[in-house]
């Protein structure tokens, strides 16, 4: 597989590093020798010192046999510039970061006869996960299957939680049937298959299948489920801000949402974009302004801005204040250390770079794995897969993956999905056409699990 990537910047470096350790040979481009040097001795990355809007290089040749294009500098008029011209290459996997809200809502019609551009907006994933951590504020991560009608979902085992020092076989009984299933234990950074007599611990991170219909009872089960409303502040009315925001408003959950913004005409279009959520004109490190609006009765402060350390220094005000949590974009994940060492309350970072970096990791292969997530901190990967190789038809799965000779449990066929309908546990799955199949693989193992199941990968 021919990858380039044209962008070596906070999005891009992170994206190398995914394809350093999946030895994946890609092609990096940018117009800054500072931003490659990084990776001119890296074993799978070649890269390219040109700006992509003014040279010669970059023609017909050059692409030849390319499968994947990401456009991923920091302008998005580059990006897609860069992606029209590539689709006149017979490119037929274009991928543009597009912070343009219009845009990716007009994502339809961006279409060229060679194929489709697909348009990853940073600030619409960085609004959902966001959204998870104040709707599941111990969930470590969340991966979507099957339409994104199930979840799996790790959750840190904390004191609150009911069913912490439980067995699996007490936890099962609880859960409602086929709906919510508990896959594995993440202990001590290794990650454990479930057995009956498994007692959860604190700190374990334990992993669920859950509907999305049934979220809320799984909340429960961890024991920090409530009706009434939290409230929540969110400090920048950008266009991280906005989705957030718009998110959150139409959440399942009751939130009562306040957006503090210091520019007024900002303000003006956010109040008319929302008849139900407040907007005060006010910096956000302006703590007794903060304090005026009754900042300390907030259960949740999200600091958006664009200047990332007045969401450091905001988040450093208000540490003294009741706040259950405090969310705060910041440059580069490994701010999240230095957060929690200055501040006696938990601070939780996110970044958008990390956030899109790894949403591209999900998409590089997508053209034969429909969904591909990671267990993070493990060697288990989670693939959603379609059933479209004939030779397949009618022969049980086990029979079919233990010619492989693989070793125990390197291979489970975790959930089936049919006409709508989901199957979980199904040790007599026998392949069908058009099904779509959920398998926990050992990275070692995905190689040959793939070829066996889709030859032509």
């Amino acid at each position: 597989m021919k990858v380039v990537v044209l962008g070596a910047g906070n999005v891009g470096s992170h994206f190398m590093e995914f394809c350093e350790r999946e030895h994946l040979k890609v092609t990096l481009i940018d117009k800054s020798t500072q931003a490659l040097e990084p990776f001119k001795n890296k074993r799978f990355i070649t890269t390219f010192q040109e700006d992509f809007n003014h040279s010669e290089l970059f023609n017909q040749s050059f692409f030849k046999n390319t499968e994947l294009f990401f456009a991923v500098t920091a302008s998005d008029e580059t990006n897609l510039i860069a992606c029209k011209t590539v689709s006149e290459y017979k490119v037929p996997h274009i991928v543009c970061r597009n912070q343009h809200l219009k845009l990716e809502e007009a994502q339809e019609n961006l279409e060229t006869k060679l194929g489709k551009y697909f348009i990853v907006n940073p600030s619409k994933l960085l609004a959902r996960e966001i959204t998870r951590y104040i709707e599941t504020p111990n969930s470590i991560e969340q991966f979507l299957f099957f339409d994104n009608s199930l979840s799996v979902i790790g959750f840190y085992i904390l004191d609150f939680c009911k069913i912490c020092n439980q067995s699996i076989s007490s936890i099962s009984k609880k859960l409602q049937k086929d709906s919510i299933i508990t896959i594995g234990i993440q202990r001590d950074n290794q990650f454990h298959r479930i057995q009956n007599m498994d007692v959860l611990q604190k700190g374990d991170i334990v992993y669920f299948f859950c509907s999305e219909i049934n979220l809320k009872q799984l909340r429960k089960i961890l024991g920090y489920y409530k009706d009434e409303k939290s409230n929540i502040v969110i400090a920048g009315g950008g266009a991280d801000g906005y989705n957030l925001a718009k998110i959150l408003n139409n959440s399942r959950f009751n939130f009562h949402i306040k957006i503090v913004e210091p520019d007024i005409e900002r303000c003006r279009w956010l109040a008319e974009k929302f008849d139900d959520i407040m907007v005060l004109n006010l910096s956000s490190l302006d703590k007794q302004g903060l304090l005026d609006e009754s900042i300390e009765h907030a259960d949740v402060f999200v600091a958006l801005n664009k200047d990332i350390a007045s969401n450091v220094s905001s988040c450093f005000l208000l540490y003294d204040q009741p706040l259950k949590q405090l969310i705060c974009l910041v440059e580069d994940a490994s701010y999240q250390s230095i957060l929690n060492f200055f501040s006696e309350k938990d601070i939780r970072s996110v970044c958008s770079h990390v956030l899109t970096s790894r949403f591209l990791g999900h998409l590089i292969y997508s053209k034969k794995i429909l969904k591909y997530y990671n267990i993070q901190n493990t060697s288990v990967e989670m693939l959603e897969l379609v059933i479209d190789y004939p030779g397949l038809q009618g022969y049980p799965f086990k029979e079919v993956i233990g010619s492989l000779n693989l070793e125990e449990n390197s291979i489970i066929l975790e959930a089936v999905y049919r006409k709508g309908k989901i199957i979980f546990n199904n040790n007599n799955y026998k392949f069908h056409l058009g099904d779509k199949i959920i398998v926990s693989v050992n990275k070692k193992n995905r190689t040959k699990v793939l070829q066996k199941i889709k030859p032509s990968f």
